[in-house]
C-alpha cells in the first residue's frame, strides 16, 4: 500500500490525565473507524507504535495518547476498548487492557488501521 492511499488526518498525540484526554481520544477513534477506507481497526498500547504497526502487519498505526504512567495508558486504552469493543469494524479480542509496558519508556495508546482491499 502507498502512502497516498491513505491520509490520516490526526490533530496531534494526546498528552494529560485519563480524565482529560479520554473525550477527545474516543472521538480520535470514532473518527478513524468511521472512514470509509478503514477495513478494521485495533486499539492497543507500547512504546514502539512502528514496532506495533509490523507485529499486528497493519497498514498504519496512529498513535493517540502519549504518557510517561503505565497506569494511565490503561486506563485510556480499557476506556477506548471497552467504548468500541462492539463496533463493526473492531479487531480487538477483548476489552480490557492486557500485555505489558515499561515504566522505563514513553507509553502509547494507538489504533492500529487496516485499508480496504
Amino acid at each position: 500500500m502507498s502512502n497516498a492511499q491513505l491520509v490520516i488526518e490526526v490533530t496531534g498525540i494526546l498528552k494529560g490525565w485519563p480524565r482529560d484526554v479520554l473525550a477527545p481520544a474516543r472521538r480520535t477513534v470514532a473518527h478513524l473507524a468511521g472512514l470509509r477506507q478503514i477495513d478494521r481497526f485495533y486499539i492497543g498500547r507500547g512504546v514502539d507504535p512502528e514496532k506495533r504497526r509490523s507485529a499486528h502487519r497493519a497498514h498504519a498505526v496512529v498513535p493517540i495518547y502519549e504518557t510517561d504512567s503505565v497506569e494511565n495508558a490503561m486506563q485510556v486504552e480499557e476506556f477506548l476498548n471497552a467504548r468500541f469493543f462492539n463496533h463493526a469494524k473492531n479487531d480487538n479480542a477483548s476489552w480490557d487492557a492486557r500485555g505489558g509496558t515499561s515504566q522505563d519508556y514513553v507509553n502509547y495508546v494507538y489504533v492500529a488501521l487496516w485499508v480496504r482491499p
